[in-house]
């Protein structure tokens, strides 16, 4: 079985990556498949090493949108040549339209997932739309609200984000080494965001909770993790935090790796992102047994499969009060989280047989 995975975004410290990446590695567990790769700007050496470590190919035919005809041209080219059975675009508008473009009238059959509910190109999302949505054999989706933004009324199979539980598991060292790094004493509660550095992720409410957890005398620390795309928020937001005096309380980083290292050493997690198509960090943090915080008015009820995780409204007071009856806890039950994930059907293994069983049933019909 020969599948390209094709990302519309970069291939970098980004959620849609993180899905990707954990998708592959799940059915590469499963199938000694043969998977490339194509991407768009940018891939993270890590992920880079990884796939060609695999015996995977990686290309890149430059920018989607800048030069549409030459990416159309080149992935028709690699498409034909490659004879790939499976060509799986992941995105989050109808711009995928370029690639079913690209493999009209060819034998490979082509899958879509959507990742998100919101696009940066409303205008491109809605003039390609109609191409779209009559030129796939597969819709994916994320989580039924990413499929209801990108598919309309059309239908589409959710294949949700997995994980593998076991790669959460609490580690009293890598608690006792962050916490010393980050010179985090043992009275104080440690809480961290893990999310890009986008509007999105709503960073400028986690300075606000954070003036109002200083106002209180609640002794604590915030550091935020995550990869900046475009623009300079994260600069900006460092700005914001000098001007309200909050250097002794917030700190921001660039993306970190060792996500359960990270996870073992903190109290708590929160996430006011003020748009989700699912979630991925509030399932590490399940997973992981670490209390996590999510806005009740953007994340999806399926996410809830512990006692872990909290969702409240975007009013700083209420973030206030969870993190006031947070505990400091010397260790996480990750055995709970573990057990929960399983049960909800979100580990990596369940979604990637799933996924196999989807496109297995697809090659039976095709040489029926």
């Amino acid at each position: 079985m020969k599948i390209l995975i094709i990302s519309t975004v970069e291939l970098s410290k980004n959620g849609i990556a993180s899905s990707i990446m954990s998708y592959y590695r799940a059915i590469l567990k499963q199938r000694n498949y043969e998977i490339d790769f194509l991407y768009t700007g940018f891939i993270d050496e890590s992920l880079k090493d990884e796939i060609l470590n695999n015996e995977g190919q990686i290309f890149c035919f430059g920018n989607r949108k800048r030069r549409p005809l030459h990416y159309i041209s080149l992935l028709r080219n690699l498409a034909i040549n490659k004879k790939y059975d499976y060509i799986w675009v992941h995105g989050n508008s109808s711009s995928m339209a370029f690639e079913e473009f690209s493999l009209r009238n060819l034998d490979s059959k082509i899958i879509v997932q959507a990742h998100s509910v919101l696009t940066n190109y409303s205008f491109l999302n809605k003039i390609l739309r109609r191409y779209f949505l009559n030129h796939f054999d597969l819709g994916l989706a994320v989580s039924k609200e990413a499929g209801t933004f990108l598919f309309k009324n059309n239908q589409f199979q959710i294949l949700p984000n997995g994980l593998p539980p076991k790669n959460y598991y609490f580690s009293q060292n890598s608690r006792l080494t962050y916490r010393n790094m980050y010179n985090i004493s043992s009275e104080t509660k440690l809480i961290i965001q893990l999310a890009t550095y986008t509007p999105m992720k709503n960073h400028k409410f986690s300075l606000e909770l954070s003036q109002a957890l200083k106002n209180k005398g609640e002794n604590f620390k915030l550091l935020c993790f995550g990869y900046t795309p475009f623009g300079d928020l994260k600069k900006e937001l460092e700005i914001e935090i000098k001007e309200k005096r909050l250097e002794n309380s917030v700190t921001l980083f660039d993306s970190i790796d060792d996500i359960k290292g990270i996870l073992s050493a903190t109290d708590g997690v929160i996430i006011p992102s003020i748009g989700e198509s699912f979630g991925i960090v509030a399932l590490e943090s399940q997973a992981a047994g670490v209390p996590v915080v999510v806005s009740s008015e953007h994340f999806i009820p399926e996410l809830k499969v512990s006692p872990f995780i909290e969702y409240l409204p975007l009013e700083i007071e209420k973030w206030v009060k969870w993190i006031e009856k947070l505990k400091i806890k010397e260790n996480h039950n990750s055995k709970i989280g573990e057990k929960a994930i399983i049960q909800a059907g979100l580990d990596d293994d369940t979604i990637a047989n799933y996924f196999i069983k989807l496109i297995e049933n697809m090659g039976n019909m095709k040489n029926i």
